[in-house]
C-alpha cells in the first residue's frame, strides 16, 4: 500500500502511456530544413557481389509538426539515404530505378535540377558537390511507415519513408498539373503537349 503522504505531493493530469515504439518518427507532415553540417557521403558495405555503392545521407531537422499529435517530435531528426546504384548492372537496375525517382521527386519539390542531387557521373566530388547544394534547404516532407515482413520468425520491421507530396495526392496532383497545362495552352491558343 501505498504512503498517503507521498501520493499527496504527487499531483499530476492523469495520462495513457504508449505501449508502442516511440523511437520511430510517427506518420505525418512536417516543416524542415537540412541542416548544414549534418549530411554524409560515404560506401555501402561490400558482401560478395554487391555493395561499394555510394550514398548521400540526407537529415532532416523536423522543425514544426503540422498535426499536433507529433509536437513531442519537433526537433527530432530524420534520414533517408540516396544510394547512386549503376544503372548498367542488370542486377541492380529495380534499386537504380527506385533511388532515381526519390531523388527525382526530391529535387522537384526544392526547385533544384535533377543534375543537382542525381549527377551523371557519380565521384566524390560530385557528390560533395550534391551535398553543398542540399544542405540549408527548407520545406515540407511526409512521413509514412512501411513494413516489411520478418524472415525465419524475425520480427516485422518498420521503416520511416520520406514523401514529398501528401500520402494519396499523387493523382489529384498530376490531374492538376495536366489541367494547368490544357489551361495554359488554351491562353497562348494552342493545344497543351500531353
Amino acid at each position: 500500500m501505498a504512503n498517503g503522504t507521498q501520493t499527496a505531493r504527487l499531483q499530476f493530469k492523469p495520462r495513457s502511456v504508449a505501449h508502442k515504439d516511440l523511437s520511430k518518427i510517427p506518420v505525418g507532415e512536417w516543416d524542415t530544413i537540412i541542416p548544414k553540417g549534418r549530411c554524409k557521403a560515404d560506401v555501402t558495405p561490400v558482401d560478395g557481389s554487391k555493395g561499394g555503392d555510394p550514398y548521400i545521407t540526407i537529415v532532416w531537422k523536423l522543425v514544426k509538426a503540422v498535426e499536433k499529435e507529433n509536437d513531442s517530435f519537433q526537433g527530432a531528426e530524420h534520414t533517408q539515404r540516396i544510394t547512386y546504384y549503376d544503372a548498367n548492372d542488370p542486377d541492380r537496375r529495380a534499386a537504380a530505378a527506385q533511388q532515381l525517382r526519390f531523388a527525382t521527386e526530391f529535387a522537384k519539390a526544392h526547385d533544384l535540377e535533377l543534375s543537382d542531387v542525381y549527377p551523371d557521373q557519380v565521384t566524390p566530388e560530385a557528390l560533395e558537390g550534391v551535398i553543398e547544394k542540399i544542405e540549408g534547404l527548407k520545406g515540407t516532407i511526409w512521413t509514412a511507415h512501411r513494413t516489411v515482413p520478418g524472415k525465419n520468425g524475425e520480427e516485422d520491421r518498420v521503416y520511416v519513408d520520406t514523401r514529398f507530396r501528401k500520402p494519396g495526392s499523387g493523382l489529384k496532383d498530376a490531374k492538376e498539373d495536366e489541367a494547368g497545362q490544357e489551361e495554359r495552352g488554351n491562353k497562348r491558343g494552342g493545344r497543351a503537349r500531353r
